[in-house]
């Protein structure tokens, strides 16, 4: 590994999904990462492989050219193109904030139609405003859950990415190296108090086997 993955694997597993990933993703499971942009939201899919799907052609390029997710495939995440339960594991990066909300349930849904076993949604506590860019106006959060909302669709919530008062726009750490120390120290803490997380990690088992 470079300095580079080696820096990006103990970002995700600390403020990430890794951790929880690094122990539920086995060898010979069928992986699908929605969403996945160029790949760079987890080390353990990447070294998986995970399926990737996403709409921009240029980011799931990037991620097939560095073997990130594979195969990939160029598709609405809202309307999934894979067979109902032809994954063990569904996974969804800090994807559903980018939608509206009905099209973010439709997302979450679609997830789950094409699981047989375990959902993993990643996404703010609560609507966190940020615009797009220039060069990435999707970039713009459209809309947030709270820890009853993924509840109430039945995820297990957990809080990740430390305190929502230690982070900024984009995720950045509010007093730079100093806050990103004090967020690390928080992690634990913070992962049994959701409602204080910057960001949740809902988890739902389906079981339902393939």
């Amino acid at each position: 590994m470079t300095a580079t993955t080696l820096r990006r694997a103990a970002y995700y597993r600390l403020y990430g999904a890794d951790a929880l990933l690094a122990r539920l993703v086995r060898p010979g499971m069928r992986v699908l990462d929605v969403g996945c942009s160029d790949g760079r939201g987890s080390e353990v899919l990447g070294r998986a492989p995970a399926y990737g799907v996403d709409i921009y052609r240029p980011a799931l390029a990037l991620a097939a050219q560095d073997g990130r997710r594979r195969p990939v495939t160029q598709a609405d995440v809202r309307e999934l193109p894979f067979a109902d339960g032809a994954f063990d594991v569904v996974v969804s990066l800090d994807v559903v904030e980018h939608f509206e909300k009905p099209d973010a349930l439709r997302v979450i849904s679609e997830t789950e139609r094409v699981c047989a076993g375990t959902v993993v949604v990643v996404t703010p506590n609560g609507f966190v405003p940020q615009p797009g860019t220039e060069d990435e106006p999707w970039q713009e959060h459209r809309c947030g859950f709270d820890v009853a909302e993924l509840e109430a669709l039945g995820y297990d919530v957990a809080g990740l990415g430390g305190p929502a008062v230690l982070r900024g726009a984009y995720g950045t750490f509010r007093a730079g190296p100093l806050g990103q120390a004090a967020t690390a120290v928080c992690v634990p803490a913070v992962k049994r108090r959701p409602d204080r997380a910057f960001a949740l990690l809902g988890v739902k088992v389906l079981g339902r086997g393939r």
